[in-house]
């Protein structure tokens, strides 16, 4: 019956989307997967036509959001050279553009920590605790030397005036890369940024933190979803959706919990 249900959710939202695949007999995994998630987590009805994915990693998210929404243009930035370089060959929406690169807040280079749960790698170090709250290894394995970019340059070479979705996973360095995008976050309408609610890696920020800075920023925040929880409840990470207050009575859309 779950799986009924979940059909049923997946072709009424793409059919809200005025979305014609909504009726095809057999829907594509990664377009399912999409269709379940991403419109109960945005603006209703709302297709963002420009995408910035940073901390690509393989895609998945760029990916799904592609065969959703169908955009324009989509940008990835991923510092792990091997994901990179599959991320360029990959494709993804009519104009791409891949970085191999990390983003802070300046230019330059930096040490990037390689752990056996590669996802989860980082410019920070992790903290023993984490193997033990995600329930899998999370121990250094190496260091790279990886490129260090703003997202302000990034943004600029994406040659944009303004950005529909700025999607971010970063792993604890997120207020770096926010000091080095001043000027792109003004320009963008929606962010999506996973945060912690207790320290996976060394001086990260947590929620407070990451919601203190978008407020002072001119956003609002719109919603939250994909919890994780630890074995006693405890939640860990969630997706946080913000929207820029000076953008969104522009597109017909308030904060709030549901539209």
């Amino acid at each position: 019956m779950a799986r009924v249900y979940r059909q049923i959710h997946i072709r009424r939202n793409l059919y809200a989307l005025r979305d014609s695949r909504f009726a095809m007999p057999v829907i594509d995994p990664v377009l399912a997967e999409a269709a379940a998630i991403w419109p109960d987590a945005l603006p209703w009805k709302w297709k963002p036509k420009t995408i910035l994915d940073v901390g690509a990693y393989s895609g998945t998210i760029s990916s799904q959001l592609a065969q959703l929404y169908r955009p324009s243009f989509i940008g990835l930035v991923e510092p792990q050279p091997d994901l990179a370089a599959q991320l360029q060959i990959t494709p993804f929406a009519v104009r791409q553009k891949v970085f191999s690169c990390a983003l802070g807040r300046s230019e330059g280079t930096a040490t990037f920590n390689v752990l056996t749960n590669r996802p989860s790698s980082s410019l920070l170090r992790v903290t023993p605790d984490s193997s033990r709250l995600f329930h899998r290894p999370m121990d250094l394995q190496g260091t790279i030397e990886v490129p260090v970019r703003t997202l302000d340059s990034v943004f600029a070479e994406c040659g944009l005036e303004e950005l529909d979705l700025l999607k971010i996973d970063v792993q604890g360095y997120e207020l770096e890369v926010f000091a080095g995008g001043v000027s792109s976050l003004r320009k963008t309408y929606l962010v999506v940024i996973e945060v912690s609610f207790f320290e996976h890696y060394y001086a990260q920020p947590l929620f407070p933190d990451i919601y203190s800075f978008f407020t002072a920023a001119g956003f609002g925040m719109y919603r939250m979803f994909g919890y994780a929880y630890d074995d006693r409840g405890c939640l860990l990470q969630c997706d946080v959706v913000f929207i820029n207050l000076s953008k969104a009575f522009k597109f017909g859309h308030a904060p709030s919990s549901s539209d």
